[in-house]
């Protein structure tokens, strides 16, 4: 059988651009880091990256609310401490008036700074982030607390004597028993499934996590702080800081007690709030855990060895040398002239 010189020159350029080829794929593979570029080119691995990838991106998503969440918690924890801080030193001021040391004078220079501080715990009870009012449950485009025009504290605009606390009702002007408006609790879907009840549409609490803190466990309720400091207020005398009362030594015992009780039963209502927190915390760092290893099992699919992909580079130029110089010998000069 004759091989025509024709046939020898079709057959070399095939291999040598196969070779030609292969060195390029390895250099590019090697250049960019991927194992492959398209996904016919490895179906299997590449299907399973695009799972993974989709598990990768939902857990980041998780992650980045989960932080947003636990930021806000922060803002809500600085916001209670500072006003336990001021109800410690409201204390202290106020066992030093019981004291009667200093007599007049003193009495009036801690009345001026009971009315302070009750005004500093009030805009704490009014902190935002974000734009959002923290304590305000479902109501936090506006500000929670407020001073009715009799000097005590409002809750959304109900005065809180008239507010039923564990019924979650209020007192019209009327004298009307009516549900508290803005008293809803707000959740969110942090990877927990998300589901509501089939009876009334309401979030199932186990499948999501609530946000909302009220109001009414930041302040107290029947009595509250803010209420109270007035009462010690009016009680050494000095109704909103200024002279016009007379000094009520009983009276400013049953209020300090009152407080104290309530300073208390405050800090116990933190421990929903430090479960929350702790919740949030652990599922951070099982969201961090899990990206990570996502990643690694998604780059272990798509990812090129690059010491591998050297050898196999190299391997590739040294066929592209050999095939060459077996052109040298199989074709015509003025065709090697111009391949090379």
């Amino acid at each position: 059988m004759r091989v025509t010189q024709r046939s020898v020159s079709r057959n070399y350029m095939r291999n040598l651009n196969n070779t030609l080829a292969k060195r390029a794929s390895a250099f590019e593979r090697g250049t960019t880091g991927a194992a492959f570029d398209r996904l016919s080119q490895n179906v299997a691995d590449g299907v399973r990256a695009m799972k993974i990838q989709e598990e990768r991106q939902a857990s980041e998503r998780q992650l980045s609310a989960t932080q947003d969440v636990i930021d806000e918690m922060n803002s809500v924890f600085n916001a209670l401490d500072s006003i336990d801080d001021i109800m410690k030193t409201v204390d202290e001021r106020v066992v030093r008036a019981l004291s009667e040391e200093g007599g007049e004078p003193r009495r009036q220079a801690i009345a001026a700074e009971l009315h302070s501080m009750k005004e500093q715990i009030l805009q704490f009870a009014n902190s935002q982030y974000s734009g959002k009012y923290l304590f305000s449950d479902s109501a936090n485009a506006a500000a929670p607390f407020g001073v009715g025009a009799d000097g005590k504290l409002t809750y959304n605009g109900i005065p809180m004597s008239k507010i039923d606390r564990e019924n979650g009702t209020y007192i019209d002007e009327d004298g009307f028993t009516r549900p508290l408006p803005n008293d809803k609790e707000i959740y969110i879907d942090l990877g927990l499934g998300m589901r509501f009840e089939a009876d009334d549409g309401d979030v199932d609490t186990r499948t999501a996590f609530k946000t909302s803190f009220s109001g009414l466990d930041v302040l107290g309720h029947e009595p509250n702080v803010y209420d109270l400091i007035t009462d010690m207020e009016e009680a050494l005398g000095y109704p909103n800081g200024k002279a016009g009362g007379t000094y009520n030594r009983g009276a400013l015992e049953s209020a300090h007690t009152a407080f104290d009780e309530l300073t208390d039963d405050m800090r116990l209502s933190r421990l929903d709030l430090d479960t929350r927190a702790g919740f949030l915390n652990q599922l951070e760092t099982r969201l961090e855990s899990d990206i990570t290893t996502l990643t690694e099992s998604e780059s272990n699919l798509v990812s090129a060895d690059p010491a591998e992909e050297a050898i196999k580079l190299k391997e590739s130029e040294y066929t592209w040398m050999a095939v060459l110089q077996l052109g040298a010998k199989l074709l015509p000069t003025s065709l090697l002239d111009f391949l090379s």
